[in-house]
């Protein structure tokens, strides 16, 4: 097994396969696997997963794009009633020296993209469409397909390295997404990346330009403004559907980040429509 980012393979040496693709709905709320076999990408259409390897995990949501490494060992939980996914398990290699090698692109599980586009999604479906076709032009537009998402694979985790989210914050910036109304700890997070609490620190900031926390509390208003727009929730049940200690400490959190109280920021978007 080989690395592609610590090794220089020419492309037209470079061989994929596609062994599995498919649309389902997961049947077991648990499942583990020591070692998996061949390498996986999985599109999430509804539900929320739990991956835990070694101290990480990572929670995945609607939309979000996850590599499963060949080799790599985990244990997943279903988290919602409501699941479906795009799944498509394929072999990447090259010859080298006469013997077939497994190429991947790390060790563990990662998560691609938050919030997919749905050309993305178009990619998956057009690789299973090919996969259970037996005409030649759907196998050519499958293969087409497969190469564009690990091209996009590839360069989302090396080629995009400098201006995109470092790996090693990943798990703690995922934990985030998916549990900010939750009370979270600097040394959970910092657990997490297995890297210490002043290293979590400066690396959100030379990442994302933010604190953990105020990472966090940015995408807790963020949710609070559209919570505010659809003017379905006062500005104490959004605080309180948010988690925040009070009232007056959402309000004081909101207004620094968007120069506008609550209230009138609600106000305003109401009188548009």
């Amino acid at each position: 097994m080989i690395y592609l980012n610590k090794t220089h393979i020419k492309i037209e040496n470079i061989h994929t396969n596609t062994i599995l693709a498919m649309g389902y709905s997961p049947k077991r709320l648990r499942l583990k696997h020591a070692f998996r076999e061949g390498s996986s990408l999985l599109y999430v259409v509804e539900g929320r997963y739990h991956y835990t390897f070694g101290n990480k995990e990572l929670y995945v949501n609607k939309n979000d794009l996850l590599y499963l490494p060949e080799g790599s060992g985990y244990s997943l939980e279903i988290l919602s009633e409501k699941t479906y996914s795009l799944q498509i398990e394929f072999e990447l290699f090259a010859h080298i020296n006469n013997k077939k090698e497994t190429i991947v692109f790390s060790d563990n599980p990662q998560i691609i993209a938050h919030d997919g586009a749905a050309e993305t999604q178009m990619l998956f479906y057009d690789i299973i469409k090919g996969y259970k076709s037996s005409l030649y032009s759907q196998k050519l537009l499958a293969d087409s397909s497969l190469s564009k998402l690990l091209s996009f694979l590839f360069e989302s985790l090396y080629e995009n390295n400098e201006n995109s989210l470092s790996n090693k914050i990943s798990p703690a910036v995922s934990f985030i997404e998916h549990n900010y109304n939750e009370k979270i700890s600097i040394s959970h997070l910092a657990s997490l990346c297995n890297i210490s609490q002043s290293h979590l620190r400066r690396l959100f900031i030379q990442n994302l330009g933010l604190s953990p926390i105020k990472y966090k509390n940015k995408i807790r208003i963020k949710k609070a403004c559209d919570l505010l727009k659809s003017g379905v929730l006062s500005v104490s049940e959004v605080s309180d559907a948010l988690n925040f200690e009070s009232v007056y400490l959402f309000s004081q959190t909101f207004k620094k980040e968007k120069g506008i109280s609550p209230k009138k920021y609600m106000q305003k978007k109401l009188d548009l429509h």
